[in-house]
Parts: structure tokens; sequence; C-alpha cells
């Protein structure tokens, strides 16, 4: 009698192990997602560049002029005093003449009047290098985003296995594939094809806001209903 459960307990384990063998070569169903977040940024950066030509001999001949003078680059917008103001450094471009470039920034705090300073700088010809919006809490709202971004991986792929008769079990690998900070001033072609097409991950880009696109590539069971 010993022995029969002794055979039986043997036999339950070799059963056991085969089944979890199995269960680890179970094919898997790879699918992608994105997950958005969005929030009013608690500043604005914005780039200002101006440029000035000189002829070479000239300047070979003026090397210890100033370049800019400070009226050069002032900017004149109501309500700016200056001290939001930061310039950069001045960069040359060689060629039959020199054309020196500086930037200067602008760091806004005051969201509300984003739009008129842009039109402010539009109406006075200035050139516009960059829009930029920071949020202080950028780390948790990239989080945030991949988490979304899983469980819409994780959505795409029931829906593939039902069609198939099958469910998904664990997932098995959680590749990232990038994050995105996409605000209305700095989206580019790809960006706008893509937030106007007809898909699950359909988002709008309000220009008051910040947002933050996280994409990701999971790897998950598919398991026989």
């Amino acid at each position: 009698m010993k022995i029969n459960k002794l055979v039986l307990g043997c036999l339950f384990t070799l059963a056991f192990l085969h089944s979890f063998s199995q269960l680890d070569n179970l094919p898997l169903v790879t699918v992608t997602g994105e997950g958005i977040v969005s929030q009013k940024p608690d500043v604005v950066l914005i780039g200002i560049v101006f440029t000035k030509e000189l002829e070479s001999q000239v300047d070979r001949l003026n090397q210890l002029t100033r370049i800019f003078e400070p009226t050069d680059t002032k900017i004149r917008i109501f309500g700016l005093n200056g001290q939001e103001n930061e310039e950069g450094r001045i960069r040359v471009q060689w060629g039959k003449t020199l054309v020196y470039s500086k930037e200067v920034f602008i760091e806004l705090t005051d969201i509300s009047r984003l739009d008129q300073i842009l039109l402010e700088i539009r109406k006075q010809k200035l050139q516009l290098s960059f829009v930029e919006y920071r949020v202080s809490n950028q780390s948790q709202l990239c989080s945030e985003a991949r988490k979304k971004a899983v469980e819409t991986a994780r959505k795409k792929a029931t829906e593939l296995a039902q069609q198939l008769g099958q469910s998904i079990g664990k997932a098995h690998d959680i590749e990232d594939l990038g994050t995105e900070n996409i605000n209305w001033y700095n989206l580019q072609k790809e960006d706008i094809d893509r937030i106007n097409r007809m898909s699950p991950e359909e988002y709008l880009v309000i220009p008051s806001e910040q947002v933050i696109c996280s994409k990701v590539k999971v790897s998950f069971d598919l398991i026989k209903n």
C-alpha cells in the first residue's frame, strides 16, 4: 500500500511538472500600446533668435567690435520687464558673409498670457525658435503614462485573443518604445497625422496643456479556453 502511494505521488509530481513546462512554452501574443496623460505646465520656456549679418572683410577689421548691442536683443513686449529673459551664446555661420545668431530665452510662469505673448512676437516679426512646456512632476507623469500604455496593450491583446476563442495570461516582457513630450506649439506633421487618426489611442492636444505619451510593446501568454 505504501509503495502504491509512493508511485502515485511520483506520477502526480511528473504530471504537474509536465503541465508546468507546457505553460512555460505557451504561445505569446505581442502588441503595442500608448498611454497619454496631460497637465497644465508650471513653466513655459520661449526661445527667440536674433541674427546679424556682416561682411567678412569688415568683420576682420573690427574683431573687437561688439556684435550685438543690448538694444539689439531687447524684447519689447508689454508686461515683460526683462527679468524673465536669459541670453544664450552667440553662434557664427561662416560663408561669403558672417551670420551671427543669438538666442534669448523667456521663462513664463503666468501661462494665461502665453497666447498674448506669442501673438506679440509674431506681430513684431521676431524669429521664434521653440516653445517648451515644463512640469515639476515629470517623472510621475511619465510613470502614469507608462501604466496606461501597458493597460492599453492588455486590452488589445484581450481583444485579439477573444477573436481566436482564447484568453491571455501573464505578461512576459514589457519593452519601452519611448516617451514623448508634446505641446500644441511643437507639433510636427507626423504628430498631427497620428493625433487625427481614428483608433482606440486617439487623443487631443489642447494648447494650454503638456501631453506626455508613453509607448510600450508587451508579450502575453495565449491560453486556450
